[in-house]
């Protein structure tokens, strides 16, 4: 303590190193948190929808090819929502042998909706099953809706297989 300080003035500056220090560290905490979350720094700080795509380099951004029926797959899709937090059956429809259901998807933390549209088109001897994954708000999504399609896609793929040994 200087000679002409005062008590307080020494606990004022203490206070304010401490507010600096929290500071940076909920800054370094935010930058780690980015490099965890963000996949693609290309598309997600530029991009608010995604999509499954026979070229998608992540397998689990492919469409899925089934031999099962229209009732089946739209059985395991509901199988798998009820898996999913935070996901919710929002309405669907059948018309000239495509079933599409809209789903919503609210994210954990700030309670964001998603929207996925999972569309199953009839092709013949097989179902192919394709998704988009849209943001309501927002011009970037972090990522978050090719998350949103992995996490649905992966457990609709595990449902279907249990359908398939069955």
């Amino acid at each position: 303590m200087l000679p002409t300080e005062k008590p307080w003035q020494r606990d004022r500056r203490r206070v304010v190193r401490r507010l600096i220090v929290l500071g940076l560290v909920l800054i370094a905490l935010l930058v780690v948190w980015l490099f965890v979350v963000i996949d693609d720094w290309g598309r997600d700080f530029r991009e608010n929808e995604a999509q499954t795509s026979i070229a998608a380099a992540d397998v689990a951004l492919r469409p899925i090819a089934t031999t099962r029926s229209l009732s089946e797959v739209a059985s395991a899709l509901r199988q798998t929502l009820a898996l999913l937090p935070n996901w919710s059956w929002a309405s669907d429809s059948t018309a000239g042998g495509v079933l599409t259901v809209r789903l919503v998807r609210t994210t954990k933390l700030l309670r964001f909706k998603d929207d996925v549209t999972v569309r199953v088109v009839d092709e013949g001897s097989e179902r192919v099953i394709h998704a988009v994954s849209r943001s309501r708000v927002g011009k970037a999504d972090l990522g978050q809706n090719p998350r949103n399609l992995r996490e649905l896609f992966t457990r609709l793929r595990e449902a279907l297989d249990a359908l398939e040994v069955s």
